[in-house]
């Protein structure tokens, strides 16, 4: 802590305290300044180890946030040093839950627990798995990459989010506009996202929203639960994956097995052909059917 630093916050408290039977106000502001300092700085001198946090998805949510419509969805999520990224994701309804897995060696892992089923599949891009290792670097409020280029966002301001110095960036698109509060020192972790769908040929219009919040944050080695399927549960391919789901689903609807399974066939074997990854048919065709 340098000495200048140091001293400003005791001053205050020390004024304050002279001050207290006056304007107790002034003590309580000089205290609560004390202690999100003190804690920003033991945040920042601790190496980050990972983290888990609960967060939830809000379509349609307006600044400053304030409404009461229901999430379309909650995550748990976990991160790792090493780049990888799990989430376990719950939608409003409570009947689609799955996992995904992005490893630091560029492998995905989607989980399907209602068919106690797992498929791994080679991610699109090496990049997205190195998004909070190599794409990101701390040092340079999460702007940058290791390499110190930047990845196009650009800094807007400042907040303490979850006891966590939060810088927050915003970058835009000819689709959207897109705000987050990144942790530097919580591995660069979004704490909040914003996104602004916009008319691409009008951004001064806004289509639609989501806010994504974060609930509560756990710094610390997450749990090897979350970057595996739990044993005993069967690796298939996407389409495999798919005709399992679509054959569950008619037989919830009445239709017998054999008669589901021939329906789930067909239609997978249609899909099969529009898509151009495994990764692309099980994200966009899989996960849908249920």
């Amino acid at each position: 802590m340098s000495k200048r630093n140091y001293i400003l916050p005791f001053s205050l408290l020390a004024v304050a305290a002279f001050c207290a039977p006056m304007a107790p106000h002034a003590y309580n502001v000089a205290k609560r300044h004390l202690t999100v300092r003190a804690a920003l700085q033991v945040a920042a001198a601790t190496p980050y180890q990972g983290l888990v946090a609960a967060q939830k998805e809000i379509l349609n949510c307006k600044l400053p946030f304030t409404n009461d419509k229901p999430p379309l969805n909650t995550r748990m999520r976990a991160e790792a040093p090493d780049g990888s990224v799990s989430d376990d994701i719950t939608f409003l309804d409570g009947t689609v839950k799955r996992r995904t897995v992005l490893r630091a060696d560029g492998y995905k892992i989607f989980v399907f627990d209602q068919i106690a089923s797992k498929s791994t599949v080679r991610a699109s891009t090496a990049r997205e798995a190195e998004t909070r290792v190599a794409m990101l670097n701390p040092a340079s409020d999460c702007l940058a990459n290791y390499a110190g280029i930047n990845i196009g966002h650009t800094k807007i301001g400042e907040e303490v989010m979850l006891g966590q110095r939060a810088v927050k960036v915003v970058h835009d698109s000819k689709e959207n506009r897109r705000t987050s509060w990144r942790l530097p020192n919580a591995g660069c972790f979004e704490a909040q996202i914003f996104m602004e769908y916009l008319d691409p040929k009008d951004h001064s219009k806004v289509l639609g929203t989501s806010l994504v919040t974060t609930e509560t944050l756990t710094l610390g080695p997450p749990a090897a639960y979350y970057f595996k399927a739990p044993d005993g549960y069967v690796e298939r391919s996407p389409r495999q994956i798919s005709i399992e789901l679509l054959t569950a689903k008619g037989v919830r609807i009445g239709k017998s097995p054999e008669e589901a399974r021939q329906i789930a066939t067909e239609r997978v074997m249609a899909d099969s052909a529009q898509a151009k990854t495994e990764e692309q048919y099980l994200q966009h065709k899989a996960v849908l059917t249920n």
